[in-house]
């Protein structure tokens, strides 16, 4: 992800101006799994798209905006 656009998302997570409060809970779980300095404990790639917070993406009825 491009910083730039890492650092007002952040922002908005912290500020809690996310309009889903399920999408801000599962990403606030998530993000310290991730982010995580001890590799050992530290989510891999495939164990992340299994986290909650993807599940809108695998929803076969999700649309992404126009």
């Amino acid at each position: 992800m491009n910083i730039c656009r890492l650092i007002p998302f952040l922002e908005a997570l912290y500020q809690g101006k996310f309009e889903n409060k399920s999408v801000r809970d599962n990403l606030v779980s998530l993000l310290p799994k991730v982010l995580c300095y001890d590799p050992t404990k530290r989510y891999h790639p495939d164990r992340i798209t299994t986290h909650s917070f993807f599940d809108r993406v695998k929803d076969p009825n999700t649309k992404l905006p126009n």
